[in-house]
């Protein structure tokens, strides 16, 4: 269909060309071409409307290339990389188990204890299985292990609801074991250390992504005179501690023997604060013994080894 537009402007200008070439130069003919100017003026599309004409004969592929652009592939993969990080992970070091270890760590003996840097565990999901909760720290626990030495982080806390204690040391050591062992199946360098033959004898120490841990325990079944005591802390704590932490702040070399009376080392003023706090920190006479052995310690010092590691 013609459109309008165009009728107005072959008609202004037949009757402009009608006018001069029949008629003397006459009002008519000056009349016809000003109305043929205006019609090329007013009668034009604007940019507007023609790009409107053209969005709506655009194909679906242009239509994508516009939504989604291609990026370079550098660009691209560093931001996989950020979507998929920030899908997975979360602030543990701004986590309510860190708040709710505050007691411990603001009480406890060790001198280096309260201006440790602690990352920890998201709050629990109750829907979930104890392996399911635990599975989704490991994101946050890999994130830990690729960055505690260059932010000096001393170590990474799990906080486990009293469902899964009840406040009973041997219900407490079971669950222990689940956890370990969902992080150590889980282990990206497929070291997987909770499957050693050997968890419970020298030279057995657990490590994830290449970082080995000091693990301690503290619950709410432990009395004051026990150094796990939780000062109040309703809830069990698992705190991985990576060794290098240790190397970190220079401590001094294990040793079986402690100076009381005039104690010169970072471990000999501890010893001395347990001490002297009503709960001895009990010092293997053998330096190599089994880590695995003091992870859980028993309530009273005379009972038997918690062998968490058993089925």
């Amino acid at each position: 269909m013609v459109k309008f537009r165009v009728i107005v402007r072959f008609l202004c200008l037949g009757i402009f060309l009608f006018s001069t070439f029949t008629v003397t130069v006459s009002w008519q003919s000056l009349t016809s071409l000003v109305l043929f100017l205006v019609s090329l003026c007013e009668l034009s599309p604007s940019k507007n409307s023609s790009s409107l004409h053209e969005d709506d004969h655009k194909t679906t592929r242009q239509i994508v290339n516009e939504l989604y652009p291609l990026v370079d592939e550098e660009e691209l993969r560093k931001s996989i990389h950020r979507a998929v990080f920030n899908f997975v992970t979360y602030d543990a070091s701004k986590v309510p188990a860190i708040e709710n270890f505050r007691p411990i760590q603001e009480n406890t003996e060790c001198i280096f204890a309260r201006r440790a840097k602690l990352w920890g565990n998201q709050e629990w999901d109750e829907d979930l299985s104890l392996e399911e909760n635990t599975f989704r720290i490991l994101p946050s626990l890999l994130h830990f292990t690729l960055v505690c030495r260059q932010y000096k982080l001393d170590g990474f806390l799990i906080e486990v609801p009293d469902e899964f204690h009840r406040k009973d040391i041997q219900v407490f050591a079971k669950t222990f074991r689940r956890i370990l062992k969902v992080i150590s199946d889980n282990d990206p360098k497929g070291v997987r250390c909770m499957n050693k033959s050997y968890v419970a004898k020298r030279g057995w120490v657990f490590e994830f992504n290449n970082v080995t841990f000091f693990i301690t325990t503290f619950g709410p079944f432990y009395p004051e005179t026990n150094s796990r005591y939780a000062f109040g802390c309703e809830n069990c704590f698992i705190l991985l501690q990576p060794e290098l932490s240790f190397a970190l702040h220079d401590l001094s070399p294990s040793s079986s023997e402690t100076n009381y009376k005039n104690p010169t080392t970072e471990r000999d003023r501890i010893r001395c604060a347990y001490k002297n706090a009503g709960r001895p920190y009990i010092i293997p006479r053998d330096i190599t013994q089994p880590m695995a052995w003091d992870m859980i310690k028993p309530i009273e010092d005379e009972n038997p080894i918690i062998q968490w590691w058993s089925q």
